[in-house]
């Protein structure tokens, strides 16, 4: 993953703590509609509709951009509902950057980890939302919405180890030296299922270093071409990050922590 020039390495961050908490409404996560979100340059307004409205009625969601209006069909609800919001939201990330069949596999990966930042950072309350589903339907009693909304006061350090379906895919750091002559954040080993990230990263470069990695390895794992359809990555993508939020539920909160270190972020002014 290639990145801009990094900088003279700053304090080493060892581990960290969500801030500046959001303020969300207790409800049952169908109780939430309607969903009013941004993805890149489209804002849309998410609704629940009975299969009548749907125009294909065997279809579970459908959107119209230049309306601004996604409609989820009535019956979803639980680990179901949140399938198919994440293949809506990875679907119109991927709209957003322009990956279409045809697009290589750095590009789709890339799109994904850049866009999931982006939509955790634009719309705070859905990130929330969206987390207590997890929750409450993929990871029962795990406390996601907790991390995401920073009304937890716990910290988390970078993981060293997870697990991809039946494999194990480990963690190293990337040093400074390495980092700056390859021009590089970050790595993922195919045949060592090793990721090294750049152990300088903060906030929500370090979120987005993190993703990109672990979707090369989803990518592999589901043994996608580097040139697959724009179907296979989101269906890989959407399958294998569920999968992950499952069995790394203290990976998948250390990632919400790092994304929300957006908050408190200030960037770096050079002094002439």
């Amino acid at each position: 993953m290639r990145t801009a020039t990094i900088l003279p390495p700053p304090v080493r961050p060892v581990r960290l703590a969500a801030t500046m908490p959001v303020t969300v409404a207790r409800h049952a996560p169908e109780a939430a509609f309607p969903l009013t979100m941004t993805v890149g340059p489209f804002k849309v307004a998410v609704v629940r509709a009975h299969r009548d409205a749907m125009r294909a009625r065997r279809r579970l969601v459908e959107y119209e951009l230049s309306q601004g209006v996604v409609w989820l069909h009535e019956s979803l609800t639980g680990e179901r509902l949140a399938r198919q919001f994440l293949n809506l939201l990875v679907r119109l990330i991927h709209k957003a950057a322009g990956c279409q069949t045809g697009c290589i596999e750095e590009a789709f990966t890339q799109s994904l980890a850049a866009g999931i930042v982006s939509f955790a950072q634009q719309n705070p309350a859905v990130w929330v939302w969206f987390n207590r589903l997890l929750a409450q339907s993929v990871k029962p009693g795990a406390r996601f919405e907790q991390v995401a909304s920073g009304t937890t006061r716990r910290s988390f350090s970078v993981p060293k180890v997870v697990l991809l379906d039946n494999r194990v895919l480990r963690f190293k750091p990337l040093s400074h030296k390495t980092a700056v002559r390859h021009n590089v954040d970050g790595y993922f080993g195919a045949t060592d299922h090793v990721v090294e990230l750049y152990e300088f990263l903060l906030g929500p470069q370090r979120a987005v270093v993190f993703m990109h990695e672990v979707t090369h390895a989803i990518h592999r794992a589901a043994r996608l071409r580097n040139r697959d359809t724009r179907e296979h990555f989101v269906a890989a993508q959407v399958a294998g990050w569920l999968r992950f939020v499952r069995q790394n539920p203290g990976a998948w909160m250390w990632l919400l922590a790092t994304i929300r270190e957006q908050a408190a972020f200030e960037p770096l002014t050079r002094v002439a």
